[in-house]
């Protein structure tokens, strides 16, 4: 059977703990974000050296972050259910990202086209031209 988790980054456990233990949990609740505050800090520094973001729009930032990879991963793995998949592919994402976000993967997206092209068929354009040329005949 599929089974496809999404585990909450922001979820901790019990109350009560001792602050080493709260600082241990802060340390590794750190290592398992996709973004740090380090990172984020860096990233605006490489577009302003003078910028500093605020502590608090560096947390939304992370938030909306890991709230996107969160949905993006869950949408994913429901495509790969429906397609009566046993994991997650590139293509489960490829469709999400470009279906709901329009974020195209580079590389993949010219092997895996999402839309068809339908063609025209020959009998069907020459009747328009000639319904076209009718129309600018009569102005």
């Amino acid at each position: 059977a599929f089974i496809c988790l999404v585990m909450s980054r922001n979820m901790y456990p019990g109350s009560g703990v001792t602050s080493r233990a709260q600082y241990q949990m802060a340390q590794q609740v750190q290592q398992n974000q996709i973004v740090t505050p380090q990172k984020l800090q860096e990233l605006v520094k490489q577009i302003d050296e003078n910028e500093h973001l605020d502590p608090d729009v560096a947390s939304f930032l992370i938030e909306m972050a890991e709230e996107f990879v969160d949905n993006v991963t869950t949408f994913a793995c429901n495509l790969a259910q429906h397609r009566k998949g046993d994991s997650l592919e590139v293509k489960d994402l490829q469709l999400h990202l470009e279906r709901n976000w329009n974020i195209r993967i580079p590389g993949f997206h010219e092997s895996a086209s999402t839309a068809k092209k339908t063609s025209i068929p020959d009998t069907h354009k020459q009747r328009m031209d000639l319904v076209n040329k009718s129309q600018n005949a009569k102005r």
